[in-house]
């Protein structure tokens, strides 16, 4: 009697579960197609970009950016004038290889034509402000169409429609790239590139905001580690010793699982006694891992606090301590995070939550101040009704201390404040220059403004905590109060080793 009607859900079910295997793998084929379409430079979504749709990304940008003063109409006109002048459009378009043992696949060209001084003239007389809305498309139609006009045929290796496209990215990769130090506007390739191989494949100036993404040689550390294949490297701090230093060298996505299977290795050899990790060559990386490798030292309480700015408002990132996810032993292990003037966005937002749980005594310099964090997305993902494969990265995020207080133009200032004169001896002068000025209000001029302090509920740690931390940081101001005329972190390894 009850047969036929389970055979019938049993047919039912097949039919539902090969209907969703069929239709993920349709839908994964999708995808890979349209990021094959993206790695293709002949593809239309590779340049793709229309009058309408620059506009529309143009107010979404207003809408989203950080900052509050956007003087939109002056920001495009300096934009227009600044591709004038260099006689190049400074977005690249991409053809293929045809060196058979080159690498990448694909290689960058720039648009270059001759000095337009005519247009570049018109330009300076611009009432001010002008109205983009109206005149920004009929200017980019006639300049496009006379650049491609006086381009040599040899380098007419794409269209029209194609130059007219790049005019408009190269208009907006200048206007983003001056909102603030860290938003940019590049190609998909780029980002790729960018990605896996630094800035070695682009030589481009610094208008267009790429230096960020190198490891920059105004960055004496880096002298030292010029390619992370890993983004940790952890030693015994003596042969001896049972206090372990890991350097953390980039936040990636695997970060609290690395560093968690790390500290489980060396705990499995013999019983760790304290921890010392080292973000002195950290630059950052994903903004949200850090909650994840914070809650491997804090039991409750906020870990992470971010604000992101939308269209629909202010919208708050608070991420919250989960109780039993602990390293073994971390409540009573003493912990010291190294950091220099060189310590940028996630290696300060992770800093900020030990230190304001006191949970580890931060030594060294006042990081870098980079209290902004970035969304990477392409501008087909956007409202903007694009099929472009561009990746817009925009400063939408301020970052805080778990205490409310802004990293931004501030970033975290040591509990105890020692200099790395082991680095600073190795430099040059031009080096030592820039070594005195790295910081995130004297390095950008166009850097954002620090925001106020938040209000927040924050929870003290107990009375045991803080005492463990304020004897720990006595001991360790004791034991180097002799090794202050020498100013070397050594010190701060050889005191650890002994407490």
């Amino acid at each position: 009697m009850i047969a036929p009607p389970m055979r019938g859900k049993g047919i039912l079910l097949f039919c539902l579960l090969l209907f969703l295997y069929v239709d993920s793998c349709s839908q994964k084929a999708a995808v890979e197609e349209v990021a094959g379409a993206c790695l293709r430079p002949d593809s239309s979504e590779h340049l793709a970009l229309g009058c309408q749709e620059a506009l529309d990304l143009i107010a979404y940008i207003a809408d989203v950016h950080l900052r509050e003063e956007m003087d939109t109409s002056r920001r495009l006109k300096t934009a227009i004038q600044k591709i004038l002048s260099k006689e190049r459009i400074p977005t690249p378009y991409f053809v293929e290889n045809k060196d058979p043992e080159g690498q990448p696949k694909y290689v960058a060209r720039y648009v270059h034509f001759p000095l337009m001084a005519d247009e570049l003239n018109a330009v300076g007389q611009w009432r001010d402000p002008f109205d983009y809305r109206e005149e920004l498309c009929p200017v980019v139609e006639r300049l496009s169409d006379r650049i491609y006009d006086q381009i040599s045929s040899d380098d007419k290796t794409i269209n029209r429609d194609s130059v007219q496209s790049l005019l408009y990215k190269g208009i907006l990769r200048y206007f983003v790239a001056g909102l603030d130090p860290h938003s940019q506007m590049v190609e998909y390739l780029e980002y790729k590139y960018l990605s896996e191989f630094g800035s070695r494949l682009f030589d481009r100036d610094e208008d267009e905001n790429v230096v960020f993404y190198a490891h920059s040689k105004k960055n004496p550390y880096f002298k030292y580690v010029q390619h992370h294949e890993t983004s940790l490297k952890s030693e015994w701090l003596a042969a001896d010793s049972a206090v372990v230093k890991i350097e953390i060298l980039n936040f990636n996505a695997d970060i609290a699982h690395d560093f968690k299977e790390e500290f489980l290795r060396y705990d499995r050899q013999k019983k760790i006694e304290g921890l010392l990790i080292d973000l002195r060559r950290n630059r950052g990386g994903e903004a949200f891992v850090v909650s994840d490798l914070a809650d491997l030292f804090i039991r409750e309480g906020i870990l992470l606090n971010m604000r992101e700015k939308t269209r629909e408002g202010w919208k708050p990132h608070v991420k919250y301590a989960r109780a039993g996810n602990e390293l073994p032993g971390i409540d009573e292990m003493p912990v010291v995070i190294l950091i220099s003037r060189y310590s940028a966005s996630s290696a300060e937002t992770f800093s900020a939550a030990l230190q304001d749980h006191k949970r580890a005594i931060i030594i060294g310099e006042s990081s870098f101040g980079k209290g902004t964090g970035q969304r990477n997305t392409q501008l087909r993902d956007l409202p903007i009704q694009s099929p472009s494969c561009s990746v817009l990265s925009l400063t939408q995020f301020y970052t805080y201390t778990p205490k409310g207080e802004p990293l931004q133009n501030r970033g975290v200032v040591p509990d105890i404040e020692l200099t790395d004169s082991e680095y600073y001896a190795d430099l040059t002068a031009i080096d030592r220059h820039t070594w005195k000025r790295h910081h995130e209000k004297s390095l950008f001029g166009h850097a954002l403004d620090c925001p106020q302090t938040l209000a927040i509920p924050f929870r003290e740690p107990d009375l045991s905590i803080q005492h463990r931390w304020l004897n720990l940081k006595e001991k360790f101001e004791k034991h180097l109060g002799r090794f202050f005329s020498r100013h070397s972190l050594t010190s701060v390894f050889a005191v650890f080793s002994r407490s």
